[in-house]
């Protein structure tokens, strides 16, 4: 506040009682901050994917998501949530306490599921998706 109204450092060290040379400091950290903030965002706007790649992604989103509806639910949540398919990827551990199954299970369903995905209908789909 007292920056706004044109004080000096001098003034706003007073204020929150630190030496001038830390105000100083603590005023130089914000902008490299600042700085470092607006470049970052620089470059994520850069690398952005254009309306191209955001219909091919979702185009594979698509098919990804019509292979893995062939699937038993049981399949289906354990494989997206162990792969992280739309969500954050978990562990086994994590997914066994949320599920209310042993690690062991989830290993079974694990090897079951993607048993089920290699079959040559969805791997066709899948490898045209890789593609």
């Amino acid at each position: 506040e007292a920056e706004q109204t044109g004080a000096g450092l001098d003034a706003v060290a007073s204020e929150v009682g630190l030496p001038v040379d830390q105000v100083e400091a603590i005023r130089a950290s914000q902008f490299a901050a600042s700085t470092e903030t607006d470049t970052t965002l620089a470059v994520a706007v850069d690398t952005a994917p254009g309306p191209d790649e955001l219909a091919q992604l979702d185009d594979r989103r698509v098919v990804v998501l019509g292979v893995l509806s062939r699937l038993s639910p049981a399949h289906r949540e354990l494989l997206t949530r162990y792969y992280g398919i739309g969500r954050p990827a978990m562990t086994m551990r994590a997914i066994s306490a949320e599920m209310h199954l042993t690690t062991q299970r989830l290993y079974q369903l694990k090897a079951e599921g993607l048993r089920q995905l290699r079959h040559p209908s969805a791997r066709r789909l899948l490898l045209d998706y890789a593609a």
